[in-house]
């Protein structure tokens, strides 16, 4: 008689469990969460400790004040003083122009920038006259027939120091411009407060020199012509 086997059915795998599906995912969620934290919170301190070096770089620079081209004198204290670096600008218009006069020994550049009544002294000319507009460029010119070019109008303290102390003092004080050409002769020209030009002073360097040292001995080597109210360049 034939014998039947009965075939045992294969087991079916077992079924995961919920916990076991679920628990693994939540922790990578919660691992991924965690990493972005982190990294949102390294970012943030980041830009807050940048922002605090920028900050400290900002406050550590000293602000730079351009500083001007032009002559700034002032002549309400002795030359050195504090007070002596406040004066009105020299008008930049007026400054290039005069350079422009001198270079070129036509001093009706100027014409635009004289006050109605202007001091004019000439040493070499012994001139020394307070004259209309009109009749200064001429007085000018004349004054600077001998200088020779190019012109300097960065003169040094020490050369303005030693001129405002001499007895021509006056000339270079104010709002000035100064110049000294080629071969020493020195241009001064003071402005009033309006900007205008109202007192022009031309000598020779040598005899500026030499009346500053003889006036710092105690000696005056020389007359200093006066200057009416009008014409000066005092604040």
């Amino acid at each position: 008689m034939a014998e039947y086997k009965i075939s045992q059915k294969p087991e079916k795998p077992a079924r995961p469990s919920i916990k076991s599906f679920w628990i693994p995912k939540l922790q990578a969620k919660k691992l991924n969460r965690k990493t972005a934290t982190i990294t949102l919170a390294v970012a943030g301190v980041a830009i807050v400790v940048g922002a605090v070096f920028a900050a400290i770089k900002l406050t550590s620079q000293k602000p730079t004040t351009p500083r001007s081209t032009l002559p700034l004198i002032s002549s309400t204290t002795k030359p050195g003083s504090a007070a002596n670096q406040t004066a009105h600008a020299v008008p930049a218009a007026a400054y290039q122009a005069l350079k422009t006069a001198v270079a070129t020994k036509n001093a009706s550049l100027l014409n635009a920038f004289f006050a109605a009544k202007v001091r004019i002294v000439i040493i070499d000319s012994n001139i020394n006259e307070v004259v209309d507009a009109a009749e200064a460029a001429a007085l000018i010119n004349d004054g600077l027939g001998a200088a020779q070019n190019p012109w300097n109008f960065n003169v040094t303290r020490d050369q303005l120091i030693g001129w405002q102390n001499g007895p021509y003092g006056q000339y270079f004080s104010g709002t000035v411009a100064v110049g000294i050409s080629a071969n020493g002769d020195v241009i001064s020209v003071g402005f009033d407060n309006n900007g205008q030009i109202n007192s022009v002073f031309v000598a020779p360097s040598n005899v500026l020199d030499n009346t500053s040292s003889s006036s710092s001995s105690g000696s005056a080597a020389g007359t200093m012509p006066p200057a009416p109210t009008s014409a000066t360049a005092q604040d």
